[in-house]
């Protein structure tokens, strides 16, 4: 065996012996735990669904290795299937930032893509769009994602009709995490009005 594959450097050998660093981490986890369940109660409460979606309760899971970092993330509404979703995603992503994305595909795009075009406006920050490459890419400094203008250019108006699937997404970084409540609260409101149906 190559021991210099499995060989520690000093700062990975400091932070091996310190679990105080993986107590941190699990204490922020469990914070965003709490935020999205605050979040979840309320959209359940502020959505109108179609009653084939509303019957899906939220949901709300972790994994560690997005892109290699840790993330939270919870998904109400949620509605998946091969040909169809209409989703709107909380990702907390370690590291990088909060986003709100709200993903329609199949049924859904064809039925609301014309109306969330017309109400964009409604979202008062700054609107990253992705309607084809990888659909479940969260990465919205990446490629798959583009600047919304703010008025639909012709060729964004046919792709937010005819893409194989829309995703209209907000983010905040994470140093702004003093204020993430009440921001998380206003976008929700705001996307619950953009997908009222």
């Amino acid at each position: 065996m190559d021991r210099a594959k499995i060989a520690l450097s000093a700062e990975e050998l400091r932070l091996v012996s310190d679990p105080s660093v993986i107590f941190m981490k699990n204490s922020i986890i469990s914070k965003v735990y709490a935020l999205f369940g605050e979040l979840s109660t309320a959209a359940v409460a502020r959505f109108q669904l179609p009653a084939e979606v509303s019957g899906i309760p939220p949901k709300i899971a972790r994994g560690e290795a997005y892109k290699g970092l840790p993330y939270v993330m919870l998904d109400y509404p949620r509605y998946f299937t091969a040909t169809d979703v209409f989703a709107l995603r909380t990702f907390f992503w370690w590291g990088r930032y909060v986003s709100v994305t709200l993903h329609v595909k199949g049924a859904y795009r064809d039925r609301m893509a014309q109306e969330l075009l017309n109400n964009l406006a409604l979202i008062t920050e700054n609107i990253y769009l992705s309607t084809d490459g990888e659909e479940w890419d969260h990465d919205l400094e990446g490629g798959g994602y583009r600047v919304f203008s703010g008025q639909a250019t012709a060729a964004e108006s046919v792709l937010i009709r005819e893409g194989s699937f829309l995703k209209i997404s907000c983010f905040r970084k994470l140093e702004e995490w003093d204020t993430l409540h009440e921001w998380l609260e206003r976008i929700h409101s705001e996307f619950g009005k953009l997908i009222r149906y």
